[in-house]
């Protein structure tokens, strides 16, 4: 099946600022970001079948063309299928993971009362959280700030919430739910290192699908790295596995 009707790809559009453009070509659709070249995520090309090693090389060349002279200093191929790519890419750091979904009109009941929406003014709270995320040691860029607006720009045109709980002030754990008229996508699920394990995550995870059911029957889609602690987590709430996304990223 052509990779960017599955779920992982096909909800990617709307979970990510709408000044991110796409354009179909032969055999994958091209990303691209021009209000901001430092997103990690928004210059990729996406594979509608899933690439033998050696045409791996021939895409990457593609990548280059696409974005050739445009100061991008990390290229992303992605491709999304119902098995998992087992084989040695010629090049880059492959990430392997699960499409999951929740089931329409499950029942998730929030067991938290000190979430509340966020809202532009908590980009700085956000920020700052996500500053304190393990692995990222560079802190964060103007190209979250991008993001986290772009996402706002949607929210505020009643296209999905950004949920956030709070303590004594602090930012503790976000979760969002972006959607269009027949699915929804979480995007920006993090919890505070210090206040893991506290269940703040499923709550917040919870609160967001329950939203969405209130709003639609739909089906809710997220993207989780295989065997981490999101993938038990979004188990352990009913999301079951669905598609396998593959991200390759390499130096251009």
């Amino acid at each position: 099946m052509d990779s960017t009707q599955l779920p992982a790809c096909r909800t990617f559009h709307f979970a990510h600022p709408a000044s991110t453009n796409r354009e179909k070509r032969d055999g994958y659709t091209i990303y691209d970001t021009p209000s901001c070249r430092a997103s990690r995520f928004g210059h990729r090309l996406v594979i509608e079948e899933n690439p033998t090693p050696d045409e791996l090389k021939r895409y990457a060349d593609l990548w280059r063309k696409e974005h050739a002279g445009k100061g991008i200093d990390k290229a992303w191929l992605v491709w999304e299928s119902r098995e998992r790519w087992d084989h040695e890419p010629p090049f880059g750091e492959l990430h392997k993971l699960r499409c999951l979904m929740a089931d329409e009109a499950m029942s998730l009941v929030p067991d938290w009362n000190t979430a509340r929406k966020l809202e532009r003014s908590d980009i700085d709270a956000m920020m700052h959280l996500f500053s304190s995320l393990e692995g990222d040691a560079g802190g964060p860029d103007e190209a979250h700030r991008w993001y986290f607006n772009g996402l706002f720009d949607r929210i505020e045109d009643e296209w999905g919430s950004y949920w956030g709980d709070f303590e004594d002030g602090e930012l503790r754990g976000m979760a969002a739910c972006l959607f269009d008229s027949r699915e929804a996508r979480m995007q920006g699920v993090i919890t505070a290192k210090a206040h893991r394990g506290k269940g703040i995550c499923s709550a917040l995870i919870a609160q967001c699908v329950q939203e969405y059911q209130d709003i639609s029957f739909g089906i809710t889609y997220v993207m989780a790295n295989d065997g981490e602690q999101a993938e038990r987590i979004y188990r352990r709430l009913g999301f079951r596995h669905v598609t396998w996304v593959h991200e390759l990223g390499f130096t251009p």
